[in-house]
């Protein structure tokens, strides 16, 4: 792995030189509307950081310049597509090949530690609102996981909680090779 350190270089500068030789995921990570714009934006930072070069937003995507202050400028290295609805953003998973994995405490959830995840075909990881979560009939349609917590708190801030499903992903595809 490159790590360049040279700080005599801007961010853009360092950003671009690791490019050539970073790993590209198989995977997107999408958001239904989160409440709190700077969640958005350190989630398009973990993305980038993984290697998941897509974010779908579902809803409203915020300001570019948020995005850029709060993402370390990594908005400028991940696609940004967004979508009005839930049936839309569904509609465009299936019709481009994706496979959605939803991150979602609920009864039918699998522990994300005992999910295998496909590489067969890209993955969707999506995290719901903060306060609503993922509506009913994606979670139903689709595979579903949670993260364990064995402390007292039972729910990660959403921006945590996807950057915990990403390194997850990652360890998984890296194992494989």
């Amino acid at each position: 792995m490159f790590l360049d350190t040279d700080r005599t270089k801007s961010r853009k500068e360092r950003y671009d030189s690791k490019q050539k030789d970073a790993i590209k995921l198989p995977a997107a990570m999408a958001a239904i509307s989160f409440d709190f714009d700077d969640n958005i934006a350190f989630l398009i930072r973990s993305a980038a950081c993984f290697g998941i070069l897509e974010v779908f937003i579902i809803g409203k995507v915020p300001s570019r310049s948020c995005l850029k202050a709060k993402s370390g400028s990594l908005c400028d290295y991940v696609t940004i597509k967004s979508f009005s609805n839930t049936l839309e953003f569904s509609k465009y998973a299936r019709e481009n090949g994706y496979k959605i994995v939803a991150i979602e405490i609920c009864d039918n959830a699998e522990p994300l530690y005992d999910y295998k995840f496909s590489f067969e075909q890209k993955t969707i990881l999506l995290l719901g609102n903060e306060s609503t979560g993922i509506p009913g009939d994606i979670v139903l349609r689709n595979d579903t996981v949670y993260i364990p917590m064995p402390g007292p708190g039972y729910c990660l801030n959403v921006s945590q909680a996807g950057t915990v499903v990403m390194n997850e992903f990652y360890k998984q595809y890296i194992e494989r090779i």
